[in-house]
């Protein structure tokens, strides 16, 4: 036979099963504990304090008695009571016993609660005892909270991440289609040498007497080799394949085309480098320099050379500048290809992983379903204990929806 006493701890219990876990609101849930605290067991003062892992403090959540007001950040480690009387006065004054009951699960502390109450004797006992199991139904639900809200904020981070990635991708395109449409002759899906090549080979009929090569630079090295020439002379001027030392030269993918004068004087020539100078045909009026990049990328170096000096002038510049930004689009369209193969081969990784995430979840929903039927079973067996032990539960069962009443 069930006692008069444990019986009505197990209906206020089975009020506060009833009640909580209905919800993924922290704060509403711990509204619907301090309102079940404030009918079953009344005390004179309670807060509840949860663990902030990060601040390595008691962080207050909830509280009832003494016209509670602002509750202090309690560090870990320090006497909770001495912040309370300081905070709260009348805590100070009240010769209600005082007690605290911790929230565990699991082996781990979540929290504690803080208790002023008026009971003494067994009363007290049982009030200890009852205040005990209500936060172990407590603790669980406020668990479960904190892992739906640690969820949804990495699911908030990591959507943000994708839709910046799909913007990137998205501009990147955008970039490509460009490159495409300004320049479609060139860009048709051929190697950025290739395309180098061929135009290099058609400078000379665009200015006549010039000679022209691509140097592409080497990574991690001040050489750079020749990929493409065009003929000067009826001959080659410079082999495919030549090495070509770099030094001294200050080039960036935002310079301007350098020219230096070889038969004036003599002066410029010293600021050609020492190999480039060796190589240099003598019968050579001018060279011109001009950077192949984009952005802060540097690929190769262009070199147009003349037999005359008087045909330098400043549309030659601008050819010169105009070509070397077509071949830089042509090395920029190669490199975002592989970005974007590379940023979609990310992009669908990471779906993949978010999708077995979703489906973790989902498989938790399913199986608190199950926990919720399992529950329902509990409480129909407490109901029938308490129906034989001659006692009448004052609450009907709300998760019996649409079944009869057993009474």
């Amino acid at each position: 036979m069930v006692s008069t006493s444990s019986a009505g701890s197990i209906e206020k219990l089975y009020r506060l099963t009833v009640e909580l876990g209905n919800t993924l609101d922290e704060q509403r849930e711990v509204r619907t504990f301090f309102t079940w605290l404030a009918t079953e067991v009344n005390p004179q003062f309670a807060a509840l304090y949860v663990v902030d892992e990060i601040k390595c403090t008691l962080k207050p959540v909830g509280a009832l008695g003494y016209g509670t007001g602002l509750l202090p950040l309690i560090p870990m480690g320090e006497d909770v009571w001495r912040h309370l009387e300081g905070a709260i006065p009348a805590i100070r004054t009240s010769t209600g016993r005082r007690y605290g009951i911790p929230l565990v699960l699991e082996g781990e502390v979540l929290g504690f609660l803080a208790v002023v109450s008026s009971a003494s004797g067994s009363a007290l006992q049982a009030e200890k005892k009852l205040l005990a199991a209500a936060t172990g139904c407590l603790a669980p639900t406020l668990r479960n909270i904190w892992r739906y809200q640690s969820l949804e904020d990495q699911v908030r981070r990591r959507t943000a991440q994708l839709l910046e990635s799909e913007a990137r991708h998205r501009k990147l395109a955008q970039r490509l289609n460009l490159l495409r449409e300004v320049d479609r002759a060139i860009l048709e899906a051929k190697p950025a040498v290739e395309v180098a090549q061929v135009a290099v080979r058609r400078i000379p009929d665009l200015v006549p007497g010039t000679a022209a090569a691509l140097l592409m630079t080497c990574k991690g090295s001040p050489e750079a080799e020749v990929v493409a020439a065009s003929q000067l002379q009826h001959g080659p001027w410079l082999p495919l394949g030549m090495r070509l030392s770099l030094d001294g030269l200050e080039l960036s993918p935002s310079c301007q085309p350098q020219l230096f004068l070889l038969h004036e004087g003599g002066e410029d020539c010293v600021l050609l480098p020492q190999a480039l100078r060796e190589f240099l045909p003598n019968q050579l009026a001018w060279v011109s320099l001009s950077p192949v990049g984009a952005e802060e990328t540097l690929w190769g170096v262009l070199l147009l050379a003349g037999l005359k000096a008087c045909e330098w002038q400043e549309e030659y510049r601008e050819l010169a500048r105009d070509f070397c930004e077509s071949l830089g689009l042509a090395f920029r369209q190669q490199e975002l290809r592989e970005e974007l193969r590379s940023h979609q081969e990310e992009l669908e990784r990471r779906v993949r992983k978010r999708t077995e995430e979703l489906q973790k979840l989902v498989n938790l929903m399913a199986g608190r379903e199950i926990r919720m039927a399992e529950l329902k079973e509990v409480i129909k067996l407490l109901r029938k204990q308490l129906l034989e032990a001659g006692l009448t539960p004052v609450a009907d069962d709300p998760l019996a929806l649409g079944e009869e009443s057993p009474l």
